[in-house]
């Protein structure tokens, strides 16, 4: 039976640097595979630069406190207290919590000043480029999104700083460009939800069984718990689908058309069917959709530096002046406590109104008003293929992913054009989706 007991160290550092330790050490033991030996970091909260930590070890492992001395010194902590603590003694003391090992218990953050209020329209405006980079499809990515997604089941629900937070703890990503676009992906396969207030605030879905539009097969979306899915698979078979990007898809098996799954948790998990052909049906035309999207009251442009999106050549050019605007995508940056903010809006010139939103869909209004946008079908492969820069508004999109429960392919054709393959899309699903975005289906 494990004997646990913590060795003790002070340093010196304020309290986002604390995490920062924390999480460095947590990568130096998973590094030397030592999480089960190693398996959990406390520090001491409060406004006091100086501050203790301890990692925890087992002390019938051993040469365990050797290791635990080793991956301190490794991460810069060199005041390492030399008799090892019993936790009983450093429990008051010690009340900040990094788990290392596993997320099957909430991560316990240490309570900070509340940020400075960020516009969600800055936040969206920052977003999706950077989800266009490659992703190499390596295991640990796809276990540490399998993690953040254990994190959010745990915690239910919060703001995007809280997502940002578990992303710095894991390594998935620091900027809130790049916190938005994990959040993206998580509401694209089902997981999230989202609203914009004073910034985004996310909740995650109950767990829910879904079916693909092609093959039938069912897979699991939502809320996750160990719990959880261990009763899954006393009753059913599951099998992992590892995905780039995303946590790994749960392909469950056995189940029947429109029957829920009653575990002995006791929890339910309620049936949905095909998602993706009940959205195509309750979704809007793109012009409503269009004008659902908040307006932007800015009346004072003269303070930004302003550019205007050309679609023809998928690019920003600097605008001199705004006397007259005309139909389309701009970009409007201020420098604000030393920070480039940006906000993207889209001028509808029949209705006079700004319309402030995500970069993905406003991208798409100002190309497909110029008869841009296409889309193709692959009878062979039952996808649907789309020019990147051609991506969707959210909604629609995601009755795409939804069609699989997996995001979808980067590709490259011969002429070096970056597409998005989506799997799993019926015909007449894409067809359907297609005629409410007003797009030209080939193949």
């Amino acid at each position: 039976m494990p004997s646990w007991k913590f060795l003790l160290a002070s340093h010196y550092a304020g309290s986002l640097q604390r995490k920062i330790v924390c999480a460095t050490i947590r990568t130096n033991v998973e590094q030397h595979g030592l999480a089960s030996v190693l398996p959990l970091v406390k520090f001491e909260t409060g406004k006091s630069k100086e501050y203790y930590l301890g990692i925890a070890f087992d002390e019938n492992v051993p040469n365990a406190v050797e290791d635990a001395r080793r991956v301190l010194l490794e991460s810069s902590i060199k005041n390492i207290i030399l008799e090892p603590q019993q936790p009983e003694a450093i429990k008051s003391l010690l009340r900040g919590t990094i788990d290392c090992a596993s997320f099957t218990i909430p991560i316990s953050y240490e309570k900070e000043n509340e940020p400075e209020t960020i516009n969600p329209s800055q936040i969206l405006s920052l977003a999706d480029t950077i989800e266009m980079q490659s992703f190499e499809k390596n295991m640990p990515e796809i276990e540490l999104l399998d993690k953040l997604l254990y994190w959010c089941s745990s915690i239910g629900q919060g703001d995007i700083r809280g997502i940002q937070n578990a992303c710095e703890l894991l390594g998935i990503c620091t900027e809130w460009g790049g916190t938005w676009s994990v959040l993206r992906r998580l509401v694209l396969l089902g997981h999230t939800e989202f609203k914009t207030l004073n910034t985004i605030r996310w909740g995650v879905v109950p767990s829910v069984l879904i079916k693909t539009s092609e093959n039938g097969a069912y897979y699991l979306s939502g809320q996750r718990s160990p719990s959880m899915m261990a009763a899954l698979q006393k009753q059913l078979d599951v099998k992992e689908n590892p995905q780039v990007e995303g946590p790994k898809q749960l392909i469950v098996e056995g189940v029947k058309e429109d029957v829920d799954i009653i575990l002995a948790t006791p929890q339910k998990i309620v049936n949905l069917g095909c998602v993706s052909e009940r959205l195509s049906k309750l979704l809007p035309k793109l012009e409503l959709w269009a004008k659902s999207i908040p307006a932007w009251d800015e009346k004072d442009f003269e303070r930004y530096q302003i550019e205007r999106y050309f679609p023809q050549n998928d690019e920003f050019v600097t605008v001199e002046s705004m006397s007259q605007p005309k139909k389309g995508l701009y970009r409007f940056s201020i420098e604000h406590n030393k920070r480039k903010l940006e906000t993207l809006a889209y001028f509808d010139d029949k209705n006079i109104i700004w319309k402030c939103g995500d970069f993905y869909g406003l991208r798409f209004l100002a190309r497909q008003n110029v008869g841009i946008c296409n889309a193709v079908y692959n009878e062979k492969n039952n996808e649907l293929v789309i020019a990147d820069k051609n991506r969707w508004p959210m909604p629609y999109e995601r009755a795409l992913v939804l069609a699989s429960g997996t995001l979808p392919r980067r590709l490259k054709t011969e002429n070096g054009l970056s597409v998005l393959a989506y799997a799993s899309v019926s015909r007449e699903l894409a067809k359907r989706l297609c005629g409410l975005l007003s797009l030209t289906m080939e193949g």
